[in-house]
């Protein structure tokens, strides 16, 4: 879900979320070939989790460059 500059990425486990993370580091223009020229600033991001194991210890999702995303 996108709005003005502030994404949202739903998933349904660490894993994924942080898979797409990398999606939209490469789409941003962290890799190689930089489409928007823009990037995400791991220090205002946050992950939540959802749900009946929401209180479970689990990895922290880290990005491309190994900046975590805080909890």
């Amino acid at each position: 879900m996108l709005c003005a500059d502030n994404i949202l990425l739903i998933a349904p486990s660490i894993t994924i979320l942080e898979r797409l993370l990398h999606i939209c580091e490469d789409e941003l223009g962290i890799g190689i070939v930089a489409y928007i020229d823009m990037v995400i600033n791991c220090e205002k991001s946050c992950c939540v989790l959802i749900g009946p194991r929401c209180d479970v210890s689990c990895t922290t999702v880290l990005s491309k460059q190994g900046n975590r995303i805080l909890r």
